[in-house]
């Protein structure tokens, strides 16, 4: 062929262009599966499994778990609920290993569950990366939040709330009594933010402990 004959779509460098970007912020532990989801994401105009910059090398757990992936998975979200199946192939997509899926959702009594609420699987993630439930809330607000990068991270004290009852009740070692002290405080500190909370808050000293280990 000569180059006359060879003709390159005006699109394809932008798209290789953001490919390859896409790709070094991500690092993929399977370039071809991951590819695959990618071009699939666009051709569908969904949100690909790209996370939004770089963590670095050996940031994951060893489920394969990290915040940037988490994040990456929270954005691919289009509801409350998220069916079993799909879940499981975005997990993969994004390079987080499926036996930790599977712990996960079965942490929360949602092993047998077409569906399940997205929310508490990614708090339950959560707890897979950090020693307790005060740190984990911390991860999940920076995640779930719409504050800017940066910011005090503060989610709707209705949503903390559910998180946070949620995950005592997982963890099963925390008194309904310590339980309603922590959320009475914060309650009254969420008036001051429009109903919101942050880690600002939830981890401040004086703030009822969440949990026996904080």
């Amino acid at each position: 062929y000569t180059a006359e004959q060879i003709i390159i779509p005006p699109s394809l460098p932008g798209i290789l262009k953001d490919f390859t970007k896409a790709a070094i912020r991500t690092q993929p532990e399977d370039p071809l599966l991951w590819s695959a989801a990618y071009f699939d994401a666009l051709s569908r105009g969904v949100a690909p499994p790209v996370k939004a910059r770089y963590e670095g090398i050996g940031v994951a757990n060893n489920g394969g778990v990290s915040k940037g992936k988490l994040a990456t998975l929270h954005s691919q979200m289009e509801g409350e609920t998220v069916n079993v199946s799909k879940l499981r192939e975005l997990w993969t997509n994004i390079g987080c290993k499926e036996t930790t899926l599977s712990e996960i959702l079965s942490m929360g009594d949602m092993n047998e569950k077409e569906q399940v609420i997205w929310r508490y699987v990614l708090a339950l993630a959560c707890t897979t990366m950090e020693k307790s439930i005060s740190c984990a809330l911390k991860t999940v607000c920076e995640i779930m939040s719409t504050d800017s990068d940066g910011g005090d991270a503060r989610i709707s004290f209705e949503l903390f709330s559910d998180l946070y009852s949620f995950l005592a009740k997982v963890d099963g070692d925390i008194s309904e009594a310590q339980i309603q002290r922590s959320l009475d405080w914060l309650k009254v500190e969420s008036e001051r933010f429009d109903g919101n909370i942050g880690p600002r808050e939830f981890k401040h000293p004086s703030c009822p402990k969440l949990s026996t280990k904080m």
